[in-house]
């Protein structure tokens, strides 16, 4: 197992030993084939079942898995005086994935998948310290084309929440 791995997952903590390695694996796995598959990226059938299993266990969930990442990216964010936390919204579209449950409408109706909001912690020189938070969510299709239904919504209610949400993990940063 790679030193860095065994760093940045130094602090998690998912009640199982077994899980932890299987998480330390699938980390070393995914960043020796980014633009791979899972399918594609590990090394043979069982790790492939291994991966899957990890990611539909019940102990394992976003917060779990990332916390650690967030603690070695605090580490990292310390050596710096100034940082900036860039976050954005975009669409994960599963459209050809006519079976996938869970999706919802895209920009248009007939694209179908999930957005995802993510917050990056960089330096000022563009250098990546860090994912330090993300939602993934789908919309709800009877809400699609409703903007004025939308205009009545508490911000609370409203997409347009994950911004402030944002800056106020920033501010917390």
């Amino acid at each position: 197992m790679k030193a860095w791995i065994i760093k940045e997952l130094a602090t998690a903590d998912l009640g199982d030993n077994r899980l932890q390695k299987r998480m330390e694996l699938i980390l070393e796995r995914l960043t020796e084939s980014p633009m791979e598959s899972i399918k594609s990226a590990f090394k043979g059938w069982a790790e492939v079942i291994g991966a899957y299993r990890f990611l539909n266990n019940k102990k394992t969930d976003v917060e779990g898995i990332l916390k650690p990442h967030q603690d070695a990216t605090l580490e990292r964010v310390k050596e710096f005086k100034r940082v900036l936390f860039v976050q954005d919204t975009t669409e994960l579209d599963y459209t050809p994935k006519k079976s996938m449950e869970g999706t919802g409408p895209l920009s248009f109706l007939n694209r179908q998948g999930f957005l995802a909001h993510n917050q990056l912690v960089i330096t000022p020189e563009r250098l990546p310290l860090g994912l330090w938070g993300t939602q993934i969510y789908a919309r709800d299709e009877a809400e699609h084309g409703k903007s004025e239904k939308r205009k009545q919504k508490p911000i609370e209610e409203k997409e347009s929440f994950r911004w402030l949400q944002g800056y106020q993990d920033a501010c917390e940063l």
